[in-house]
This record gives structure tokens, sequence and C-alpha cells, in this order.
């Protein structure tokens, strides 16, 4: 039997781990496109998320303030000092304010919700860079990555990204003062603008993606 020599022996072995190298154009279309659908909110851990930071929604056509709603008075001063739209006052027999509120034409595409009912949501990730979890080994998508159709090839990915386009001005430190403003599982005002690193399952095509989920 012929036996190989050492150096054409180890250059085999390296083959198979050659080849199964992600490709980093591939890589990072699969990454953008997970930051970009909002696929961060999944990486929240302990008291730290990653869902795009929005303020607690409000009724644009009737927003009760005074007494008892504290909570939507604080939305309508951050809303009125911001710029972040127009506001019309109605006194009320019971003594409260019904408030209209007409978005900004700058932030119109920043209120999101159903029918009148939305929330102010701001800030775009960025990706920063993508790469593959060198000692990580493929699995098989199953019920513990609901992000992925099951079956398919997947693997851990380190993801690099920030918060950027974030209103300026008094904005951030408004909501610094009072995270109350903020709807639950926003990003914390501290981590806008940060280059922030998580890892996530990611599939090896943008098809992969589960979108029904």
């Amino acid at each position: 039997m012929k036996v190989l020599p050492a150096a054409p022996l180890l250059l085999l072995a390296l083959l198979p781990a050659c080849q199964k190298k992600p490709d980093p154009a591939q890589l990072n279309a699969v990454a953008q496109y997970y930051v970009d659908e909002g696929g961060l909110a999944l990486n929240a851990s302990g008291s730290r998320t990653y869902a795009r930071p929005c303020l607690n929604p409000v009724s644009l056509s009737q927003t009760l303030v005074g007494g008892a709603f504290a909570l939507p008075g604080k939305l309508v001063q951050f809303i009125e000092a911001n710029k972040l739209g127009t506001t019309t006052h109605t006194q009320r027999p019971s003594g409260y304010d019904a408030v209209r509120i007409t978005p900004t034409p700058a932030y119109k595409d920043n209120w999101l919700g159903r029918g009148d009912y939305k929330s102010f949501c701001f800030g775009k990730y960025e990706l920063v860079r993508a790469e593959s979890v060198a000692d990580a080994e493929p699995i098989t998508a199953g019920a513990s990555e609901p992000h992925l159709i099951p079956g398919v090839q997947a693997r851990a990915t380190r993801i690099t990204f920030r918060l950027a386009g974030v209103p300026g001005g008094d904005f951030v430190q408004g909501l610094k003062d009072d995270p109350t403003l903020l709807a639950r599982g926003s990003m914390a005002p501290d981590d806008y603008g940060r280059e922030l690193t998580v890892v996530a399952t990611l599939p090896t095509r943008i098809e992969d993606f589960n979108t029904d989920r």
C-alpha cells in the first residue's frame, strides 16, 4: 500500500474545512437581512434588548392627558419638545385635554402601528461586520430556531452592529431621563450609536429564513 507523505495528508485534512467556510459576501447578505428584518430582537439577554426602539403608543386622533393620564401627558410633551408631531389641545368637560397629534412630514414614516394607535419608532440598525464563529459546527435548524425553516443548514455567526439615525438635540437625553417613555423591549438609550456584538444562528441563504412565523 502506498503511504502518502505527511504534508499531503495535512492538506487533505484541511481541505474540507476550507471548502465549508462561508462566502463572506453571502454571509454579509444573510446577516444584513437578519438585522433589517428585526432578527436582533431574538438576541435579548437579561436586561439588554435589541429591538428597534419605539415610544409607547398614543392615539393620534385623541390622546387624553391630565389627572390619572400621566404617561400620555409625558409622551405628548416629549413629542412636542422634539417636534415629532404637531398637536392640537381641546379642553374636555371632564377637565382632561384631548390632544390630536399630526406627524411632522420629516417623521411621517416613523409613526408605526394599526389604525389610529401608533408609536414613534426611530433609528436604523447598521451592520458593521459578520463573522462565522470559528469553532462552531453547522447545525440543522429545528424548534429552537423558529426564525429558520426547519431542516435547513445553519451556523453560529458573530454579528457586530450599531443603531444609527437617532433624532438629535435633547431626544436621547430625554429618554435617559425618563425611560418609561419607551415601549417595552426597546433598545436602551445608552446603547444608541455603540458597536454591539451578538451571536446568532444564521442560514447559508436568505431564502432559508422562516418568513411565516
